[in-house]
C-alpha cells in the first residue's frame, strides 16, 4: 500500500455561519439571508439646549451572510416615536463601513454638533430613531425591523446659569486638582470585557507643573479599600493650566478589568493624585466616587468552528495531498487559557466517536469573540471516500465551554475523495 502523507495549514478567515453537524448531505442548501438591524442608542439622558452631543449605535446582522456593502442609518429625534415630519428632526447620518458579521455587534459613534441642526432643537423630551439602510442598499430578508426607537427619551434643558466665583474665594486657592464628571460606555460588563471611560478633571487656581497619576478601582462601596477593591486603570498628565478642564480616557481589559472583581454591582472610585506629587491646597477632595453602579455579571466560553475549506494536491514532488484550513472562535464572553481539537475521517455524514482519528492541533489562548489558526503536519495510510470532521475538546480545568452549544464542537468540513 502507498503511504499517504498530509498537510494541515490552518489560516485566519473571515467569519461565517457555523453548519451542523447533522446536516443532510442530499438536502436542500438553505438561501444566504442578510438582515442588519440597530439594537441599542448610548447617549446622555439629559442635554442642554444648543449644547454638542455624542450618540453611539449599536448594530447587529442577524441573518446567516457577512453584509461587506456599506449602508447609511439615518438619525432623528421625535417626541411621538413616528418618523412623520410633524415633529421630528433630523440630526445626521451613520455610515457603516464596517463589515457585518452575522450575530456580531458593532458600534458607530456621531456627534451631533451643527449649529444648523442644535438650532432646530427645541426644549422638551425626544425619542431617538434609527433608521437603519434608509437608502436600501442591502437585499434584506427582512425590510420590516430596520426601524428602531429608543425606549428612553432624551431631555434638552435650559443651559444652567454659569456662576460667577467671589473674589476673595479664588484668592485663597492654590494648586488643587478635582474630578467633575466621570462617565463610561455603558454599566453593564461581562467579566473580562474592555471598557472605557471618560474623565473630566478640573485645575484650581494655579497651573500645576507636576506630573500627576489618578488610579481607578471598582468598589461594592463608596469606601475605597485597595486590598478590597479591583484596580481598572490609570490617567497621567503634567504642566496643567489654571482653571482648565481636562477630559481623559481611560480603557481597561483581559490584564485588569475583570480580575478580581466577581459578578456584582459596584461604584467607580477615582484617587487623584494618588501619588502624592502635588501640594494641593485641599487633599480631602483627591476621591470621586462615581454616582452610579457598574455592573458584572458572570462569563462562559463558546468555542465554534468557522471559515473552513479543503483541496487535494496532486503533486507527487510535495509529501502531502491534502491542504486543510480551519478557524477557531470565541463566541462567549470569557477567555479560554488553551484550546484542542482532533481530525476525524468518517464513512458517515453523522460523527461518531469511533471514527478514525488522523490528528490534532492545540495553541494557546482566545480573547472573547477572538479567532486563532495553527500549522499541523498529519501523516497516515488511507484511501477511498470519506467526510472530514473536526472536533473541539473540553479539556476539563483547561477549556470552559459552553455546554449549551456543544453542537457548535463539532464541524463536518465536507467530502474528500482520496486516491
Amino acid at each position: 500500500m502507498i503511504k499517504k502523507f498530509f498537510y494541515l495549514s490552518i489560516c485566519v478567515g473571515a467569519l461565517i455561519a457555523l453548519n451542523s453537524c447533522e446536516q443532510d448531505s442530499d438536502s436542500e442548501q438553505k438561501p444566504s439571508e442578510k438582515d442588519v438591524i440597530p439594537v441599542e442608542v448610548i447617549v446622555a439622558k439629559e442635554i442642554e439646549i444648543g449644547s454638542s452631543f455624542d450618540i453611539t449605535a449599536v448594530f447587529q446582522n442577524q441573518g446567516d451572510t457577512i453584509i461587506s456593502k456599506p449602508s447609511v442609518t439615518k438619525v432623528y429625534l421625535s417626541k411621538d416615536k413616528l418618523i412623520n415630519g410633524d415633529d421630528d428632526v433630523f440630526i445626521g447620518e451613520v455610515v457603516l463601513q464596517t463589515k457585518l458579521v452575522p450575530n456580531i455587534a458593532v458600534q458607530e459613534k456621531i456627534t451631533i454638533d451643527s449649529e444648523e441642526i442644535l438650532k432646530n432643537i427645541e426644549l422638551g423630551a425626544y425619542y431617538v430613531i434609527l433608521e437603519a439602510d434608509s437608502s436600501n442598499v442591502i437585499d434584506e430578508v427582512n425590510e420590516e425591523n430596520n426601524v428602531y426607537v429608543t425606549s428612553f427619551t432624551i431631555e434638552f434643558k435650559e443651559k444652567a446659569d454659569e456662576e460667577v466665583p467671589d473674589e476673595m474665594e479664588v484668592e485663597a486657592l492654590g494648586k488643587d486638582l478635582t474630578i467633575l464628571e466621570i462617565t463610561t460606555d455603558k454599566t453593564e460588563y461581562t467579566r473580562l470585557e474592555k471598557f472605557e471611560a471618560n474623565v473630566l478633571f478640573k485645575v484650581g487656581s494655579e497651573d500645576i507643573e507636576e506630573f500627576s497619576v489618578t488610579n481607578f478601582y471598582l468598589s461594592a462601596d463608596k469606601i475605597l479599600n485597595k486590598e478590597n477593591d479591583t484596580y481598572v486603570g490609570f490617567s497621567s498628565f503634567r504642566n496643567s493650566k489654571a482653571s482648565a478642564d481636562i477630559e481623559e480616557n481611560i480603557s481597561g481589559g483581559a490584564n485588569q478589568f475583570g480580575i478580581n472583581a466577581l459578578s456584582g454591582s459596584y461604584y467607580l472610585i477615582a484617587e487623584i493624585d494618588s501619588r502624592d506629587e502635588i501640594d494641593e491646597i485641599n487633599e480631602d477632595n483627591n476621591e470621586y466616587v462615581s454616582d452610579f453602579k457598574i455592573t458584572i455579571s458572570d462569563n462562559d466560553t463558546d468555542l465554534a468552528v468557522s471559515n473552513s475549506n479543503f483541496k487535494i494536491v496532486d503533486d507527487p514532488e510535495k509529501d502531502h495531498n491534502l491542504e486543510l484550513s480551519v478557524t477557531i472562535i470565541n463566541n462567549g464572553t470569557d477567555q479560554v487559557k488553551s484550546v484542542f481539537y482532533e481530525y476525524f475521517l468518517s464513512s458517515n455524514p453523522i460523527f461518531d466517536d469511533l471514527d478514525k482519528k488522523i490528528g490534532f492541533l492545540n495553541f494557546m489562548g482566545l480573547d472573547w469573540r477572538d479567532s486563532r489558526s495553527g500549522t499541523d503536519e498529519i501523516k497516515f495510510e488511507i484511501s477511498g471516500e470519506y467526510y472530514l470532521f473536526v472536533k473541539i475538546l473540553d479539556r476539563g480545568q483547561e477549556i470552559d465551554i459552553n455546554d449549551s452549544n456543544l453542537i457548535n464542537n463539532i464541524q463536518n468540513l465536507g467530502k474528500i475523495i482520496i486516491p
